[in-house]
């Protein structure tokens, strides 16, 4: 038998995990969602300028959910998150930016744009 490597706990994960979380009540968020609408339950998408729905969805646990299907994107990248205590002001000043730095996008353009920054 392989023993494997522990890893070892760190706090960074969760704080990150919760600043994305806290992110989306942000009223620069809501600004953005209120531009983008067009009518109840359709949204336009900046970059292609197609009209994107709010799509009924079954969660793992069997629940009915709703969701609008894109997205509200940074257009410059806020990067996967901290990993040391010194990068959490720079990290949280990306994250919660003014409302120039966000755009709401469909699906498919958020999922384009985001492998284009990956592969940078």
């Amino acid at each position: 038998m392989r023993k494997r490597k522990q890893k070892i706990w760190s706090p960074h994960r969760y704080l990150v995990a919760a600043a994305r979380k806290t992110w989306r009540w942000s009223p620069e968020r809501r600004q953005i969602l209120a531009q983008a609408r067009i009518a109840k339950g359709l949204y336009k998408c900046e970059s292609c300028n197609r009209e994107v729905a709010i799509v009924d969805y079954i969660t793992n646990r069997k629940r009915k959910r709703r969701k609008i299907d894109g997205a509200i994107d940074h257009k410059e990248p806020i990067g996967k998150g901290p990993r040391e205590w010194a990068e959490y002001e720079a990290w949280y000043q990306k994250l919660f930016c003014p409302i120039e730095n966000l755009q709401f996008l469909c699906t498919s353009c958020h999922l384009e744009k985001t492998n284009k920054e990956k592969a940078k």
